[in-house]
């Protein structure tokens, strides 16, 4: 077997990974599967989360008599979620320091367009729309399907003290997610064991998917059935479907309903007395939920994989995105190592798990509509151009994709000879708790989360080093045509 480099085992392990996120499964070349999101923008580093961070999600944000702190707490972390999910991903599918020092940046949720959200807001306060007459009974029906999409809520705004709505996906959208994260873990798991198979040395993965691929295709087809039947997948795509047809005559009543909905979603977080968007995960209870699957790599598996994609263009990340050390965290530093590491006996495992970002102001059908385009009167907005993406590969602008799936990790396992080597360098950073990273995995150490320093826990072991705890590693886009792409059959335009 050849001599690899460290650089030939990152890009390998991190093309992998990349194929077992996004290939889809073979389940009969159904037109109906989901569309593979082949976008993703890598961390760096993982960011630390514990089961805490989605209070939020899981428990709301209300509270009852007593349960002040509680509510506040859990304020922060969904403002933390939603600064950190609503960034504008950038086509070198790399979310790198700067990126993370924007975390919990005060100014992310400005009117600049530093953030999705904002970008998003200007899209709907500087746009003009088609403008026309819809008949009663299709205005009916358009209002019907939109209550069926989403929902209005009301709980007590813990700054004011006042009442407020606000807008939350509904029942059946979030069962719809629920059962569409079912269908990727499926997937996920089948694409694992097959890539495990491929070329590997390890005799009982090939002979596991020699025997029992056919049962890992029939819970990927079982999962896609339930999410068709339970989840109403093909009743909520039409209707969206229908409501962006029917919206091509009249944006403007729609427009408003948007603009209203991303007041409802707007809370202001009670320590810093900034705004920020409701945006919250599916499913909620990650950490809990049974949607994590192996991941294994081996430096065996380098040659199979090294000269494969990392992401959906020709640019390929994995070379320049490999080993790192330093002070590490959110808004730690990292520096590449650039020193020669035997990786003979190179090895990783973690499980991973995808949780779908939701946002339940945002109107991807009015974003993705023929019906708008920008005000000549636009005024000029940092980090924001005419054109949102141009739809190419790769793409520009100042919106090319939408984040839709966060991927988490956890219970990671590396090992390398160097590890076990007293006169490592490796070795020395464990013990001064210095931050280390291969790729978009973080190897723990301390970190910096705000103004405080934390420990993401991590045990040198016999079989190497141990680093428990939940992390996100990157995020999956959705990558978006050219936008605004106004229809010539509009007429009026108001």
């Amino acid at each position: 077997m050849p001599d690899f480099t460290k650089d030939d085992v990152s890009r390998a392990f991190l093309a992998k990974l990349y194929a077992k996120l996004t290939t889809l499964p073979d389940v009969e070349a159904n037109p109906n599967t989901l569309p593979n999101d082949t976008f993703i923008a890598w961390c760096s580093p993982g960011i630390p989360f514990t089961d805490r961070s989605f209070d939020f999600a899981t428990h709301g944000i209300g509270g009852g008599t007593g349960e002040g702190e509680a509510v506040r707490q859990r304020i922060q972390f969904a403002d933390d979620w939603a600064r950190l999910v609503n960034f504008l991903p950038d086509p070198n599918g790399i979310y790198d320091q700067n990126g993370m020092r924007k975390l919990f940046d005060n100014t992310a949720f400005t009117q600049d367009g530093a953030s999705m959200a904002s970008v998003y807001h200007n899209v709907l306060r500087f746009s003009e729309v088609a403008s026309g007459e819809l008949d009663p009974e299709t205005q009916a029906r358009l209002e019907h399907f939109r209550s069926l999409l989403t929902q209005v809520t009301h709980e007590q705004d813990l700054f004011t003290g006042e009442m407020v709505e606000r807008v939350a996906d509904s029942p059946v959208v979030t069962k719809y997610y629920e059962l569409m994260g079912d269908y990727l873990t499926k997937a996920r798991l089948y694409n694992s064991k097959r890539l495990n198979a491929l070329n590997s040395a390890d005799a009982a993965a090939v002979q596991d998917f020699a025997l029992h691929a056919e049962d890992y295709r029939m819970e990927v087809r079982a999962a896609l059935g339930k999410w068709e039947s339970q989840g109403r997948k093909s009743d909520i795509e039409k209707m969206r479907a229908w409501i962006q047809q029917v919206t091509m005559r009249d944006l403007v009543l729609l427009k408003q309903e948007l603009l209203d909905n991303m007041e409802r979603a707007r809370i202001t977080n009670a320590l810093s007395g900034l705004p920020f968007y409701w945006t919250s995960l599916i499913p909620a209870d990650l950490a809990s939920s049974d949607g994590w699957t192996e991941y294994t790599f081996s430096h065996t598996e380098t040659d199979e994989h090294r000269e494969k994609h990392t992401n959906a263009w020709s640019v390929n990340i994995g070379v320049s995105y490999g080993w790192f050390r330093g002070s590490g965290g959110v808004n730690g530093s990292m520096e590449r190592d650039e020193r020669t590491v035997n990786t003979a006996n190179f090895k990783m495992q973690f499980e991973v798990a995808e949780a779908i970002i939701t946002r339940p102001w945002c109107g991807m059908e009015f974003l993705l509509s023929e019906a708008w385009r920008f005000a000549p009167t636009m005024p000029n907005l940092t980090h924001m151009t005419q054109t949102l993406s141009n739809g190419e590969r790769p793409p520009a602008g100042s919106l090319i994709a939408v984040p839709s799936t966060a991927i988490f990790a956890r219970k990671v396992g590396v090992d390398f000879d160097e590890l076990h080597d007293t006169a490592s360098r490796y070795v020395r950073d464990i013990a001064a708790n210095a931050g280390l990273s291969i790729g978009p995995v973080n190897l723990g150490g301390s970190y910096k989360r705000h103004d405080e320093e934390e420990d993401m826990h991590r045990e040198q072991t016999a079989e190497g080093l141990k680093v428990p705890g939940m992390q996100l590693i990157g995020f999956k886009c959705r990558l978006l045509p050219k936008l605004p792409h106004p229809s010539p059959n509009v007429l009026i335009w108001r």
